[in-house]
Parts: structure tokens; sequence; C-alpha cells
């Protein structure tokens, strides 16, 4: 079955136990015995209907192809997605044509540039490409900060032998130590699989310099039809460089030695490290100024809007973000997730049609990827609303997060009053930009309410 048919197989279960229940309370009656039974198979069948729609999304999201700036690669996208479309088609029929599907299996890695500069999909791993080695060249994966940190402080060393070994590879700094390199990779995945926008769909290139330009396109050529000797009429299209300058986004976290001592933390310091960077990256990609961090997506010149009013107001349906979708489709984009806040989130989970049951989605609305991010702020200013928030919907493939692979950690027990408070310190930064490959591609929602 394919996602379409699972999609509307779930809203005519739905509609069915709906049913039911109406036909009860328009009887002013409970159910009997046999509707009970009738209506627990429907939500059981939609349950595991639900739960089958989020796997084949999320493999669709693995299949589809990153469609960036170079005219190759958004060719080669138009490709992938008639393969995709036409394997679909043989499958309804049950065919299953190899030729048409083998391919989607193994895409392999994607580059931009004519094939200079490797871009990673949200689900494909740096450290993977650029496995962390020590410097004799041996594997270095496995490696554990917190680990390494315990064994630097606190002396144990037990089931650290990588970790020791790196200790050995680590230049001390003042009153603490350096943290190798070979962990930064894995963390910069960490915290890539923490950030909302990897989650819906930016793709990450690490950066080898200070500065990455990438070709993007700002407007596609126009094919016409001719008649025969007839002279084909001419269309440019037109290119851009699109410029990602590293920027430092830096944590400084401190933790206990107790914390440190206990075992059942072992990726604590990890995540606490990952999820200070990946927050800060996502609210810059979302509402960076520009000055001395990234532009955010919510103002880059030439991204689509829908506002819910002059003083915004609290959705009661889903026509924005429809509304918002049918914007990017009009511009040749493919919309594929939607990022908005947890108050967000709430209300369109409570959302109720007129018998008081779930509000069923618009097709539109049900195919994104819903990712939910409190960089997103209920402190908008929309009129004389100051308690409104936004949402960013379309095709995220196009904001390209360029990172610098070298982050940076250290680590002390001797900065400010750290010694006497037990406490260990960790500062470190990583360097990266965010950019918009095609802005019409994106629609902001702004005037969100409660």
């Amino acid at each position: 079955m394919t996602l379409q048919e699972m999609l509307k197989r779930r809203a005519e279960v739905i509609a069915s136990a709906r049913g039911i229940l109406k036909g009860a309370e328009d009887a002013k009656r409970s159910m009997t015995e046999t509707e009970n039974r009738q209506w627990d198979a429907f939500m059981k069948e939609a349950e595991d209907l639900g739960k089958k729609i989020d796997i084949a999304r999320r493999q669709e999201d693995a299949e589809r192809s990153l469609v960036l700036s170079d005219p190759s690669i958004a060719q080669r996208s138009l490709e992938i997605e008639e393969r995709m479309a036409q394997a679909r088609a043989a499958e309804a029929n049950g065919q299953r044509d190899t030729r048409t599907v083998a391919p989607l299996a193994n895409e392999g890695p994607l580059f931009v540039n004519g094939g200079e500069t490797r871009a990673f999909r949200p689900h494909e791993l740096i450290s993977e490409a650029h496995p962390p080695r020590f410097s004799d060249g041996s594997d270095a994966r496995g490696l554990s900060l917190t680990r390494y940190l315990r064994g630097a402080f606190l002396g144990r060393w037990d089931g650290a032998d990588l970790e020791r070994r790196a200790m050995g590879e680590a230049t001390a700094a003042g009153g603490g130590v350096i943290v190798p390199s070979p962990l930064s990779t894995m963390l910069i995945d960490l915290a890539r699989n923490k950030s909302a926008l990897v989650a819906a769909g930016a793709p990450t290139i690490p950066m080898s310099g200070a500065e990455l330009k990438i070709a993007k396109v700002d407007s596609d050529p126009t094919a016409y039809w001719r008649g025969e000797n007839q002279e084909i009429t001419e269309s440019a299209g037109t290119f851009a460089g699109l410029l990602l300058k590293a920027q430092a986004c830096a944590v400084l976290t401190t933790f206990s030695i107790e914390l440190l001592e206990d075992a059942s933390f072992s990726e604590t310091i990890e995540n606490m490290v990952a999820m200070a960077i990946a927050l800060k990256l996502d609210h810059a990609g979302l509402f960076g100024s520009g000055v001395n961090e990234p532009l955010g997506v919510w103002n880059v010149d030439g991204i689509e809007e829908y506002s819910l009013g002059t003083n915004g107001a609290t959705p009661t349906n889903y026509n924005a973000f429809s509304q918002a979708s049918q914007k990017v489709y009009q511009n040749n984009g493919q919309p594929n997730a939607v990022i908005f806040n947890a108050r967000t989130n709430g209300t369109l989970d409570r959302l109720q049609d007129t018998t008081y049951q779930p509000l069923t989605p618009p097709r539109s609305f049900e195919e994104l990827r819903k990712v939910v991010s409190n960089q997103i702020p209920n402190t908008l200013t929309q009129g004389s609303a100051t308690t409104a928030s936004g949402a960013f919907l379309g095709a995220f493939r196009n904001v390209i997060i360029g990172v610098r692979t070298e982050l940076q950690l250290e680590a002390s027990r001797l900065t400010g009053d750290s010694f006497k408070k037990m406490q260990v310190q960790v500062r470190g930064y990583v360097r990266a930009d965010i950019g918009v490959a095609r802005p019409n591609h994106l629609c902001r929602i702004t005037g969100i309410l409660e």
C-alpha cells in the first residue's frame, strides 16, 4: 500500500469510527456492544496505519534527493522523483521494476558545485564519510567525551582505552585539557541530530575553509513548444553565488564532579554540548540577524509570507498552512516540512470539528513532516499583539548549513571558582553559517496566537 493509499484509508477508517459515535449521539444513547467492538477495531486500524505512515514518510525523506543549487543536481532530483513515481505505479499494479527501484536504494553521496562539494542529507553522518582517526591513521570511532573527561580529571580509565590513547595525543591547556580532534566530528553529528532545521531536511556541507561559495539558481529557464523549422524561443535561467562564511558559535557549560563520577551519565556531557550548539544554530538559522551570526530564514529577502491578520489570530483550522503550501507550490517548490513551536503544536493538536472530534487536516498538511522547536518564540509583535508566534513551511533542502568540522573543545577544573565548587567547565565553539538557496521555496507564517 502506497503512502497516499494509507493516508486515504486512515481517513476512511476515522470517518467510519466517527459515524458510529455520531449515530449513537444522535439517538441519545450509548454505543451498543457491537458498535463498541467496531469502534475499537477502527481505532486500532487507524493507529496501525499511523505507524506505517510515519515509517513510509521517513523512507521517502531518505530517498528524496535534496534539490540544492547546482542545475545538474536539480535535474538529477527530477529524474529521481520520476523514478520514485514509476516505482510506486509499478508496485500499485503488483509489479516491482528493479530497474526503476534499485537506483533509489543506493543513490550515493550528494554533491554540489559540479561535484566539488559533498553535502550530507539529514540521515547521513559526517563521521561516517570522514571517520575520526588518530595521528597514525588508525580508527578512533567510539570515543566518548564523558569517559575522556572522567579519565583526565579523575584518573578513571576503566573501559576507556581509546580515551587514554587520545589523552596522549592531546595538548594540555592551562589548568585543563584540550579535547582531542577525533571527537569533533562525532559531536557535530550529535548536534545535527538535535537540530530542528536538520530534522526538517536541511543538508549540511563541511567547510574546508572560512568561506564557501555555492552556485544557486535564482530563476529557471522556460521551455516552449515550437513548430517545424521554427526557431526556438530563447530564455535564460539566472544564477548567483550563495556565500557561506563561517562564524563562531560558542558554548560554555559547567557541571559537577559528581556528575562526571556517575557512570549512569555516560552520554550526558556530549548531549549537553551538542544540544547547546544545536539550539543556537537553529535560532540563528531561523531568526538570525546576520550580524555576528547567520542571517535567519525569517529575515531572508524573497521568502514567501502568509499572515493570520493585522493583529494575528488563533488558528481554528489548517488554512494558513494550506495557503503557505500553495505559495511554495506556485514557485515550483515541493514543501516537505513545517517547523513551529510547542504552543502552536498544541493548538493544532486540539483542533476539533463540530462533533468535537479531532479535525482532519488537509492532504497538504498531513504530508508534511512536523518539527517542534522552541527556538520559535511566543513573543513576536503582530500589530497590537505582543504574544504572537510564527512557523516555517517549505522545501528545507534549500536551507544549507555550512560547518567547519574542527569543533574546538577545552575543559578545566581551575577556571573561575570551579575548584572550590568541585566543578568542571567545558568551553567549545564551532564555526558555521547558514544560507538559503531558493528563498521562494520557503514561507513564513506570521501572527499565530494561542
